[in-house]
């Protein structure tokens, strides 16, 4: 299951952001998305038990968000889903919730989609541009700092 979603701040924290070197910019982008898409993933989990959708809670504990940066390609991705390692017992029969999450989220012919992880993240997009500013002011005054010296 693959979706997106886009993020969009003003044109001056792009600016900025364009102007900070690229090693320094990944670093930015992975601190910031990565502790956010971290809370996204306990988000999506309290959505998933407030809705009342869950019989093992074997997928809310799952949940994980990490971000990784690719210096070659200077591309950010973010994560968010089951882990693929996970599996728990229930009532003798072994559960893996990566096998089942996408039908939770995007529904099936015999079940209503119940999102979970895109409105998580989506509710987030404010934080990460405020994060990612945060970030940005962060970085430009430590470049300074070691400028000074």
């Amino acid at each position: 299951m693959t979706g997106g979603v886009k993020v969009k701040g003003d044109a001056e924290l792009a600016a900025a952001f364009k102007a900070l070197p690229d090693e320094l910019m990944g670093r930015v982008m992975l601190r910031t998305v990565g502790r956010i898409f971290k809370k996204a993933a306990l988000r999506a989990g309290e959505r998933l038990f407030s809705a009342g959708r869950e019989r093992t809670g074997a997928l809310r504990r799952s949940l994980v968000g990490k971000a990784k940066f690719y210096k070659r390609s200077n591309v950010l991705y973010a994560i968010l889903g089951p882990n693929k390692d996970a599996t728990e017992t229930f009532q003798g029969k072994i559960i893996k919730p990566v096998k089942y999450a996408h039908l939770q989220e995007l529904g099936a012919t015999t079940a209503t989609p119940a999102p979970f992880i895109k409105p998580s993240v989506e509710e987030l997009g404010p934080e990460i541009v405020d994060g990612l500013r945060k970030g940005i002011i962060r970085a430009v005054k430590n470049v300074a700092k070691k400028g000074r010296k």
